[in-house]
């Protein structure tokens, strides 16, 4: 059985994938293995790396690619009619589990884990096979209610982590040689007019060696969900990307 589980870094936001499941009144952070996370849109569109992305700059947005979560719900996440709880919900990983789809497979689905070992395709797991296993690269979690932290500070901490990562600084060189650093805000001290040409040129530059977009626009997203209700297994798949986000019973 293959198994993607490697050590990774320590930061509190490294590797971390952060999204609201169809239904879900919050959204909740993902902690995956170590390499098994896709870079966001913007660093695809960039080249940027992996190890870039997830781990120096700890982006949390979803991933260019589709990616799998099975999502096990702690009792502690209904309420007595069955429904959920407001939040926040605290995740933790869980080791692979024998799961399976219970409707029908979609032969584009990611081929299961024994054809991964075994370097088959997918046409030969999904169509051949008809194997019904979860994909490969699924990240089993379980989700927990804890009462002692409130959904305001929850949202709080999130927007704090968001501005301290997204602060950016620029090196100045000065006449004698010594690098300084400096804030964005040194851009309004410049005259207007050398703004909008620096701002008019670089947007060139960009144009030239960035790719063109080949994802949908944002108003293209898609949310769907199968079921209405929490299912009797307190257990589903969402298969989450930057185009849509689905959720399979298992």
């Amino acid at each position: 059985m293959y198994h993607p589980f490697i050590a990774s870094t320590t930061r509190n936001e490294a590797n971390l994938l952060r999204f609201t499941p169809p239904g879900f009144p919050c959204s909740i952070d993902v902690p995956f293995p170590g390499r098994l996370l896709p870079v966001c849109e913007t660093c695809k569109k960039n080249y940027k790396t992996r190890e870039h992305c997830r781990n120096r700059e700890c982006h949390t947005g979803l991933p260019w690619s589709k990616c799998f979560v099975c999502v096990s719900l702690d009792p502690s996440c209904t309420k007595e009619n069955n429904t959920l709880v407001s939040g926040p919900f605290i995740s933790r990983l869980l080791p692979p589990q024998p799961l399976c789809f219970t409707g029908e497979v979609n032969p584009e689905t990611t081929l299961c884990g024994m054809c991964k070992d075994k370097n088959y395709t997918r046409a030969h797991c999904r169509m051949n096979k008809k194997h019904r296993q979860l994909p490969w690269n699924t990240v089993f979690i379980a989700l927990s209610y804890d009462p002692n932290i409130q959904l305001q500070e929850y949202e709080d901490g999130i927007a704090s982590n968001r501005k301290k990562h997204s602060r950016k600084k620029r090196k100045v060189t000065s006449t004698d040689g010594v690098k300084d650093e400096q804030n964005e805000d040194v851009v309004g001290q410049l005259p207007m007019e050398e703004v909008k040409a620096c701002t008019s040129e670089a947007m060139k530059k960009s144009q030239e060696y960035l790719p063109s977009p080949s994802l949908p626009e944002p108003s293209t997203f898609v949310v769907t969900s199968n079921f209405d209700m929490i299912p009797r297994s307190r257990t589903f798949l969402c298969i989450a990307s930057q185009t849509s986000i689905s959720v399979e019973v298992c």
